[in-house]
């Protein structure tokens, strides 16, 4: 029991605060995946997982620069066999999906993402999506780093370089 009423704030004070809080929990998650990752990559492919997954988003993603870039190059946003999940890489195919081994069932809740575009990703749901409407990251399911070979060749060729230079 309290003798005071709950307080107040405004919408847009949420919001700010709704985006501060999102923006610190990617930015965490990012370093910590690339501190525990045996892969270092200066932009590395993120797995982000949503709590919700709406029409609307698929249609904002879909819409957006991010998603437009991954059709121009001949890829899908929610390509069938990602089983909903929204890739918005180009380099990101079923091929490099199965060889990378990821223990991940994708779902509708996933989104693939460089971590650089994050940002992006970002703008485009809250310009795009209603504060209500928006999806926010899972707090227990921190983004997973996919690793390439590609980025675990250009790893052990800068690690190849590094112990030959020493």
């Amino acid at each position: 029991d309290h003798p005071d009423p709950p307080a107040q704030i405004h919408a847009t004070e949420a919001e700010q605060c709704e985006r501060a809080r999102w923006e610190t929990t990617v930015e965490a998650w990012i370093s910590n995946a690339s501190v525990n990752s045996t892969t270092t990559t200066a932009n590395p492919i993120m797995i982000l997982t949503f709590g919700r997954h709406t029409a609307e988003f698929d249609a904002v993603l879909s819409a957006s620069g991010l998603g437009k870039r991954v059709v121009r190059t001949g890829g899908e946003v929610r390509p069938s066999w990602a089983n909903g999940a929204k890739i918005l890489t180009p380099e990101v195919t079923q091929e490099t999906w199965f060889a990378a081994g990821m223990q991940i069932r994708l779902m509708p809740c996933h989104v693939i993402i460089h971590s650089e575009d994050i940002p992006e990703l970002k703008r485009v749901m809250m310009r795009g999506l209603s504060y209500h409407s928006r999806p926010r990251l899972k707090p227990n399911q921190p983004p997973a780093q996919l690793t390439t070979s590609a980025s675990a060749s250009a790893s052990a060729s800068a690690a190849a370089s590094a112990s030959a230079s020493a």
